[in-house]
């Protein structure tokens, strides 16, 4: 993996143009073009499948204390386990994107700040109970990630595709707050959503940037192909799940260039 200096980073970035991109998988721009990319060959997908879906947000059981993101396994190693642990569960179509968030428990300390890789991922809901008790047992709760795996109904809306491959990353701070009814006060346990600080923002673009622009897919039973006008996300009918991922890897040209026409 390619390593970049901060200053290069930066200049990078910030000569990202139109016709001219830099196709760094820390620039916003980018990323906000090859989600609307996803979503548009995510939505011809889901419409073939013709079924019941499910959203999937799967927290990753993988912790890495600030400074440390870099030391971490590739991306497409993070979700290799999750690819076999649906695999073996008899799914063969789901797709989504990777998130990072950076946690913290405020007041309680029950765990210590870290990076913590999400995958949020839409697939058919066959074999529902099949899947659902391979992840929970693959992925326990524990204090740092109480519910690790969640199982919401899709309505279709293409934000929740779009949700996969968000731009926005975030600090997620855990807190106690309190809540008195029926004269019985009990703690409540409430997680905020705020800004990441300069220095987790530096070390989350760098550790993008040298992942690639594409590495945040998660693809299974698919695959980005070439076609006559650029790339398209395919079905892959009768293949080996496990291990599709590194035959479905973009190259030095990627769907940008048909998201920019």
């Amino acid at each position: 993996m390619n390593k970049v200096a901060e200053s290069d980073l930066s200049t990078r970035l910030t000569e990202c143009w139109p016709r001219h991109r830099c196709m760094s998988g820390a620039c916003p721009s980018c990323g906000r073009a090859i989600q609307r990319y996803f979503v548009a060959e995510a939505q011809k997908l889901l419409v073939a499948e013709a079924t019941n879906t499910k959203i999937v947000s799967l927290v990753l059981d993988h912790q890495y204390p600030r400074g440390d993101l870099g030391k971490s396994p590739t991306i497409q190693t993070l979700q290799q386990r999750a690819k076999d642990v649906l695999g073996n569960s008899g799914v063969d179509f789901a797709l989504g994107g990777v998130d990072l968030s950076f946690n913290e428990d405020r007041d309680e300390h029950r765990f210590e700040e870290h990076w913590a890789p999400q995958l949020w991922f839409v697939l058919p809901s066959h074999n529902l109970e099949q899947w659902i008790k391979a992840l929970r047992k693959a992925y326990p709760s524990s204090s740092a990630v109480p519910r690790p795996v969640k199982v919401l109904n899709w309505d279709g809306d293409p934000a929740a595709l779009a949700y996969a491959l968000k731009t926005n990353f975030v600090r997620r701070v855990s807190i106690t707050t309190t809540n008195k009814k029926n004269r019985v006060t009990r703690k409540i346990r409430n997680t905020r959503a705020q800004r990441l600080r300069a220095i987790e923002r530096t070390e989350l673009y760098r550790f993008l940037h040298n992942s690639g622009l594409s590495s945040r897919f998660f693809l299974l039973g698919c695959r980005v192909t070439r076609t006559n006008d650029g790339f398209s996300i395919t079905r892959v009918r009768n293949s080996q799940i496990s291990g599709l991922a590194q035959r479905s890897q973009l190259g030095p040209q990627n769907p940008l260039e048909r998201a920019q026409r």
